[in-house]
């Protein structure tokens, strides 16, 4: 058995407890701070020329879901570009998507202009040139192929500074903030999984932030599966959770709520 330690109790588990991966750290704020993540080689130094707002910290870990990889970083405020000349010169071929915990970002992304609260979602095309300025942040990130993600979400080139605003981001926000909170307490057998929850709640907030329907059923039922759970979770200990707050709340008929809660031994249980 895997043991844990959580909240100073042993937890002991059949499974290995998945974990992040450190990345990079300041340490705190000091003179070097700059130059030694410049010289660290992660892929953000190598696709974007930066020019720091203030005194320069940052931290930045990863959470490996399979073949998804989250980048949870936190950032003092700083100027990013990507110049044509960058663009021409290496073989990055990606969708990057940033979900904002905080810190605004406001930029052009060629000729795009855009805006990004806290709580949003920025998508860029590293095939084309950007620029922006952000505030200090707290933030979680990852890559894409693009013949991947244009499996899922269409053509990168057309998103490419396509911001997903808060209300149709907040289910994808909360779970990747509960995901960083919890992660010691998930086996690693379930990052496959997990990873593929985190781009179908992208492609729902996508879609619906575009004025579409999300037409695969799988994805739509997969997500409103986790959103089911995480209302539960959150009210579990109110006395107003009942079937009828959960059938209003997830917008579903009755029979779907039945339908989703089978393998959990039913709405009652």
């Amino acid at each position: 058995a895997f043991i844990i330690r959580m909240r100073g109790e042993e937890i002991i588990t059949g499974n290995p407890a998945m974990a992040f991966v450190p990345g990079f750290s300041t340490g705190g704020v000091h003179r070097e701070s700059y130059a030694a993540w410049r010289d660290s080689g992660g892929d953000l130094v190598k696709v974007y020329e930066t020019v720091p707002d203030a005194p320069f910290a940052c931290s930045h870990d990863w959470l490996l879901l399979g073949s998804l990889h989250l980048g949870y970083a936190e950032f003092t405020s700083q100027h990013w570009s990507r110049t044509p000349a960058m663009v021409r010169a290496d073989d990055y071929d990606h969708m990057v998507v940033n979900i904002r915990f905080s810190g605004t970002a406001t930029g052009t992304m060629n000729g795009r202009d855009f805006h990004a609260p806290n709580g949003s979602i920025v998508i860029a095309d590293l095939a084309a040139p950007q620029q922006h300025y952000s505030e200090a942040a707290d933030c979680v990130g990852f890559m894409m192929a693009r013949q991947d993600a244009e499996a899922l979400f269409g053509p990168v080139r057309a998103l490419h500074g396509h911001v997903i605003a808060p209300d149709h981001a907040s289910l994808l926000v909360s779970y990747l903030k509960t995901l960083q909170t919890q992660v010691t307490v998930l086996p690693q057998q379930a990052a496959e999984t997990l990873g593929r929850t985190v781009t179908d709640m992208l492609s729902v907030g996508l879609k619906a932030s575009l004025g579409e329907r999300v037409d695969d059923p799988e994805v739509r039922e997969r997500a409103l599966r986790v959103r089911l759970h995480a209302t539960i979770e959150r009210e579990i200990g109110s006395p107003s959770l009942n079937i009828t707050k959960l059938v209003r709340t997830l917008g579903v008929s009755r029979s779907t709520l039945y339908r989703l809660m089978e393998d959990d031994g039913g709405v009652q249980a």
